[in-house]
């Protein structure tokens, strides 16, 4: 069983990792939509369509397997 855990130690550190970093995309962008509709009214279509689009992104690239 010890043998296991050494053996796996490594996948075990990678899939945290995963799991964090899609926890932190998830809560930047979770803030991010916040204030984004705090603050209707006062940010443009544009700029505003363009903050829409990159909270997307971070959220696709969260469903991923790349960490950076």
């Amino acid at each position: 069983m010890v043998r296991e855990a050494e053996i796996n130690r490594g996948t075990d550190q990678r899939r945290r990792e995963l799991v964090e970093a899609r926890n932190q995309a998830d809560t930047l962008a979770y803030a991010a939509e916040k204030r984004l509709s705090e603050w209707d009214g006062r940010v443009g279509i544009e700029d505003r369509r363009a903050l829409e689009q990159l909270i997307a992104q971070v959220r696709e690239t969260a469903k991923g397997e790349d960490i950076t």
